[in-house]
């Protein structure tokens, strides 16, 4: 696996594919369910705020790709002690476009199993994250 991943970005693949969120998050979770750390935890993160638009989701994207990014979010940092507060403020700028999303797409997105399993999964996650109440609820 470590040989697959970026040697300078942290995430997986290597070489001039964009990053691929999901096995990212695969290759993550293999680590952490083995109690260990992946490698270049710093640079997955780093990849992750970077790849976030101001919206607080990722350019174009709904669904599976935010649920594995606010995972990786929501472990690595606390795990190094690295970006905590950068980390706080982009899973508070992605509950806010969740929240909204989920609004205005829950009717349609009931039809898709996938895409609402993603939704709500990644509302759970985000309510482990973030202590306001008012989001929370």
């Amino acid at each position: 696996m470590v040989s697959q991943q970026h040697p300078a970005l942290g995430y997986w693949p290597k070489g001039d594919a964009p990053p691929n969120i999901r096995r990212t998050l695969a290759y993550t979770l293999v680590h952490l369910g083995m109690n260990r750390i992946p490698p270049q935890p710093d640079r997955i993160i780093d990849t992750m705020l970077d790849l976030q638009d101001e919206s607080g989701l990722r350019q174009g994207s709904r669904g599976f790709s935010t649920m594995n990014a606010v995972f990786i979010l929501l472990r690595l940092p606390a795990l190094i002690c690295q970006r905590e507060k950068e980390t706080e403020m982009a899973l508070n700028r992605t509950a806010d476009a969740v929240i909204a999303d989920y609004q205005e797409f829950d009717t349609q997105d009931r039809s898709d199993t996938h895409r609402y399993a993603a939704s709500v999964q990644t509302l759970a996650l985000l309510s482990q994250a973030l202590l306001d109440e008012e989001k929370n609820s």
